[in-house]
């Protein structure tokens, strides 16, 4: 569900983020997390009540939307002032920099995963996991409003 509602984010997106603007990154910022949220709660829950894994489709489909919004969001916003002749480069650029941090997060989370498996068990390890993703997509929200802050004072100069 999350790959299908990625694909229907990113289609949403493309149409709302020129009229929208950064606004649209920080609400798609704000599913994200609040996806992986209720992921880790979820993950809680199926430990401590039984609840059953399907029920995992639901938050992962909120995350999933926000991803692929945002995602073609960012996209667009990050290379709107870019002139023709440097859009390859900055387009370039802008993905090494993506691949580098995605590798950089996989480390990470998969580390915090890894740590908390080997005293807690899958489960809570998936919960854990989970809630460092939301902590670190509640900073990367923190940023984007920051940056549609200073791109609304530098536009109203």
């Amino acid at each position: 569900p999350n790959a299908a509602f990625s694909a229907l984010g990113s289609l949403m997106s493309g149409r709302r983020v020129l009229t929208h603007g950064r606004r649209f990154v920080t609400t798609a910022l704000g599913l994200m997390a609040a996806g992986s949220a209720l992921s880790a709660a979820t993950a809680f829950l199926i430990v401590g009540f039984g609840l059953g894994y399907g029920w995992l489709a639901v938050p992962l489909c909120l995350t999933g939307f926000g991803m692929g919004a945002m995602g073609s969001a960012n996209q667009t916003l990050s290379l709107e002032d870019v002139p023709r002749s440097s859009g390859g480069t900055a387009g370039g650029v802008k993905q090494t920099v993506e691949r580098v941090g995605t590798a950089m997060g996989t480390a990470v989370i998969t580390g915090i995963f890894f740590a908390a498996q080997a005293a807690a068990g899958w489960l809570t390890a998936f919960a854990v996991a989970f809630a460092a993703i939301t902590f670190f997509l509640l900073a990367a929200m923190a940023l984007a409003v920051h940056d549609e802050r200073y791109h609304r004072v530098r536009a109203s100069r």
